[in-house]
Formats: structure tokens, sequence, C-alpha cells
């Protein structure tokens, strides 16, 4: 019998992302290892009133055959959508007691990353050099959002910045004791279902 903790995601870059940031926490904290991690990409956040619905019906009930508990869902989403826009694309109170229908009450927990997942990515801008190849840091990052800003620095080397799952190449350069330091306020639901209390 083993407890699981279901982590939604909008999208394969944070598909790629969250699971080096799991695996951080378990190799810092030994006893988060027996929690089983489950994320699982909704492709778009749109997706969390339906597919996230059926997703975690069907995770419950493979769960359930596998004598395991659900332990926590995690929502994660990004928060441009909400600040820049009039008519978000989902109402979070309802689609989290929707989600809570299944699996128990307070045990779904949101992720909000500010203001979209290429924002962490840029914290460690060492290890984005490194993939990239220099040393050479731009004084200024043009762009309205994380994404447009990495598009715009990729451009200056003749290189595309792809979302997705081709960013894992990228996502191996990058230090994740730096990423998960400087935005550990956000990932705290993610460490209190761990059992990680700080």
């Amino acid at each position: 019998m083993a407890e699981r903790i279901i982590i939604f995601v909008e999208g394969e870059t944070e598909e790629v992302l969250f699971p080096r940031i799991i695996n951080y926490y378990k190799c810092l904290h030994p006893e988060c290892k027996n929690y089983k991690c489950d994320v699982i990409n909704i492709n778009g956040i749109g997706n969390y009133k339906k597919t996230a619905l059926r997703k975690l019906k069907n995770k419950y009930d493979e769960t359930i055959r596998n004598n395991d508990t659900i332990k926590a869902v995690i929502c994660c989403y990004d928060n441009d959508v909400f600040e820049f826009s009039q008519n978000p694309p989902i109402n979070w109170n309802e689609v989290k007691p929707n989600l809570e229908n299944i699996v128990g009450g307070n045990k779904v927990k949101l992720i909000k990353i500010k203001e979209d997942i290429e924002d962490w990515l840029l914290t460690d801008i060492d290890g984005l050099c490194k993939y990239l190849r220099t040393k050479k840091i731009p004084k200024n990052f043009i762009g309205k959002s994380g994404y447009y800003k990495m598009n715009n620095w990729f451009k200056t080397f003749g290189k595309v910045y792809s979302k997705g799952y081709d960013s894992e190449k990228i996502v191996k350069h990058l230090n994740i004791d730096l990423i998960s330091n400087k935005h550990s306020k956000e990932l705290k639901p993610l460490r209190l279902a761990l059992g990680i209390n700080d």
C-alpha cells in the first residue's frame, strides 16, 4: 500500500520540469521517497474543467485497485491568463470542489506559476547560458513574459526556443536547487504533500 500524489500541469514544459523538482525534494528528504508522484499533463488550463476530472477519476480507480491512497492532488497553472484576462478560462471555485468530490475534501491544492513557466526557467541564467554555450548575459530581456523573453534571447544566438518536450534539453542544464529555492513559496503545497514541513 502506498500514498500517491497527483500533480496536474497544463503543458509539456511543466511535465518535464516538475519530475526534476520532485526528485530534488526526494533527494533532500529521503522520507519522501515512499510517495508515488504522478505528473499528468492536461494540455491547457481550460482542460481542468473536464480532462483533469476524467484523468483523476481514472487515476483514483487505479489507486483503489492497487490498494493505494491519494494523499493530495496538486493543480499547477500559469498565472498570466488570470492577470491579463478579463474572462479567465476557469473558475477555481467551481473546478476545485469537483476534483475534491472524487478524492475527498481538502486534498486539492493549487500552485500558481507567476507569470508563466519560462519565468521559472529564467531563474537560472547561468544554466541557460551553459545551454546556449555563451557567457554573454543580456542587460535587458525584451518581452512581456518569460516565454517572449526566452524566445527573443534565443534568437540572438540563432536558436529557437521551443516550449514543450524540446525544453527537456534546456532543463537538464538548469540548477533545480536554485529554481526550487527561488520559487519556494509557490511550491509549498508540493512540499507539504511530500511531508516536508519548513
